[in-house]
């Protein structure tokens, strides 16, 4: 991890740990060990994921839920995200439910719109079979770590990456350039669910 990654790891975790990434690519597999079968880390992630999601009306069957914990536990290691904070937008956005959609049309687990989750497809070679692709949990997982992971490069705070995912970058960039204040009461309700979602899984 460079130095500008790990700052922004830092501010993450910093974040987190006081309020209750330049990242890698997430393209490839997830962490294996020479047998193939997952990493340990990755496996013992997704114990702590499927406690969560174990507690939630997600929706899906319980092998579904078994494949999409391991999903959210390898993402956020590809991402270099903390796992609890990618739980706590799930938590936030959709509250578990895979088949969410919002007022506005947000669809899925992190609730996520179609023409920019169909650009974040693009961006990372995803096949993209029209907005019913976010109901697929394992690609609306895929697609919304790599989207806060942009968010978070982008802007280089927390704060402001949470606010983007919740308003849209551009009315975001709007505020920025005209001086005004980054709503945070969204950041504050992720920091929240992450804080909780943490207690819930036992040492996530």
């Amino acid at each position: 991890m460079n130095a500008s990654r790990r700052l922004t790891a830092c501010f993450i975790l910093f974040a987190i740990s006081n309020f209750s990434c330049g990242l890698a690519p997430l393209t490839g597999d997830a962490p294996r060990v020479a047998d193939g079968a997952l990493a340990p880390e990755i496996s013992a992630d997704a114990i702590a994921v499927e406690r969560v999601l174990g507690e939630l009306d997600t929706g899906l069957l319980p092998e579904e839920v078994s494949r999409l914990s391991l999903a959210i536990a390898a993402e956020s290691r590809r991402a270099e995200l903390p796992l609890e904070l990618v739980l706590g937008v799930i938590l936030v956005e959709s509250a578990g439910y895979n088949f969410a959609v919002s007022e506005v049309g947000a669809m899925g687990l992190m609730q996520l719109m179609p023409p920019t989750a169909e650009a974040v497809a693009g961006q990372i070679g995803l096949l993209w079979e029209g907005p019913a692709t976010l109901f697929d949990p394992i690609a609306n997982v895929r697609l919304g770590v790599v989207y806060l992971q942009d968010l978070i490069e982008r802007y280089g705070s927390l704060t402001t990456a949470l606010a983007a995912y919740n308003w849209g970058p551009t009315r975001i960039a709007k505020r920025l350039e005209r001086g005004e204040p980054i709503p945070a009461i969204y950041a504050r309700r992720v920091l929240l669910a992450t804080g909780e979602a943490k207690s819930a899984a036992l040492q996530i």
